[in-house]
C-alpha cells in the first residue's frame, strides 16, 4: 500500500518555485532536514521544471495564424489536387512496385525473425559466424553461460526496482511500479525457463555422447577378438547376458568405458 503523501515535499516544491528555479537543492534539503537525494527524487517525480516553465511569461506572445493565400496567388500552379509527382519525375526510379530493397530493414523492430543471408552480413557478423563451434555440447555451453549472465541483469533490475517502490509515496506511481516489478519479473521466468532447458539439453547431449563412445568401444574390443583366437575365458565372456546400458548414468557410462578401454 501506497504511503501518506509527505507534506515536505510539497514545502519544497514550493521554496523552489518562489525562488524561480535558483534556490539548489542541497539547500532545500538542508532547510527542510532531508536528504538532497530525496529532493532530487521529488523534483523528478513531481515535474517542478514543468511548472516553473508554464508560469514564465511568453515575451514572445502567441504565434500570429497564417493567412489564405491572395487572390492570383499562383504558388501551387501545377498541382492538380495532390495526385502525385509531375511529368517526367524519376524520384522513385528504379524502385520497380514501391517496394524497398532487397536488404532493406526499415521494418526490423526485434530481429527475432529476421532471415539470415550471407551477402547482406556484416564484416564483424561473418567473423562471428564463422568462429561459431560446431561442437553441440560447445554451443549449448555458450547459451547456457549467455543466460546466466542475462539472468543476473535481471535480478539486479529487479532489486532496483523493488528498492524504488519502497520509496514512492503516490498511489498512481506505486501502481506504475508495481507493473513494471512484475514485468520484470516475468523477464526472470522465461530467462529462468530457458536456462533450464539449455541445462537439460547439455545433460542429453553428454549422456549420448558417452553412449556413442562406450559403444564404439564395444565395437573395437569386438573388432580385436575376430582377429585372434578365441580361448575359454572368451567364450565365458560371450555366453553371459550384455549389459543393459540405457538405464545407466552418464558417470556409469564414463566409468565403464574407462574400464573397457583398459582392459
Amino acid at each position: 500500500m501506497a504511503q501518506k503523501r509527505n507534506p515536505l515535499r510539497d514545502e519544497a516544491k514550493q521554496m523552489w518555485l518562489e525562488s524561480g528555479g535558483l534556490l539548489k537543492l542541497a539547500e532545500i534539503a538542508a532547510k527542510l532536514e532531508k536528504p538532497p537525494s530525496t529532493i532530487r527524487k521529488w523534483k523528478s517525480q513531481d515535474k517542478w521544471d514543468k511548472d516553473i516553465n508554464e508560469s514564465a511569461p511568453n515575451d514572445k506572445g502567441s504565434a500570429p495564424l497564417r493567412s489564405k493565400a491572395m487572390l492570383g496567388n499562383k504558388n501551387a500552379t501545377g498541382n492538380k489536387g495532390g495526385k502525385g509527382a509531375p511529368k517526367g519525375n524519376d524520384y522513385a526510379k528504379g524502385n520497380a512496385g514501391g517496394g524497398a530493397p532487397p536488404s532493406n530493414e526499415n521494418a526490423l523492430k526485434t530481429g527475432e525473425f529476421r532471415t539470415i543471408v550471407w551477402e547482406q552480413l556484416s564484416d564483424a557478423q561473418k567473423e562471428l559466424f564463422d568462429s561459431i563451434p560446431d561442437d553441440p555440447i560447445k554451443q549449448i555451453t555458450a547459451t547456457i553461460k549467455e543466460y546466466e549472465v542475462r539472468k543476473h541483469g535481471i535480478i539486479i533490475l529487479l532489486n532496483q526496482a523493488r528498492e524504488d517502490l519502497a520509496e514512492i509515496e503516490e498511489q498512481e506511481e506505486a501502481a506504475h511500479q508495481v507493473d513494471k516489478i512484475l514485468s520484470i519479473e516475468d523477464a526472470l521466468t522465461r530467462v529462468t525457463n530457458h536456462l533450464v532447458k539449455a541445462i537439460k539439453q547439455k545433460s542429453d547431449l553428454e549422456l549420448a555422447s558417452a553412449r556413442k563412445k562406450l559403444v564404439q568401444t564395444q565395437t573395437d574390443v569386438n573388432k580385436e577378438k575376430l582377429y585372434r583366437p578365441s580361448t575359454v575365458e572368451d567364450e565365458k565372456v560371450e555366453n553371459k547376458a550384455p549389459p543393459d546400458m540405457t538405464q545407466l548414468s552418464i558417470e556409469e557410462l564414463r566409468n565403464l568405458a574407462k574400464l573397457t578401454k583398459l582392459s
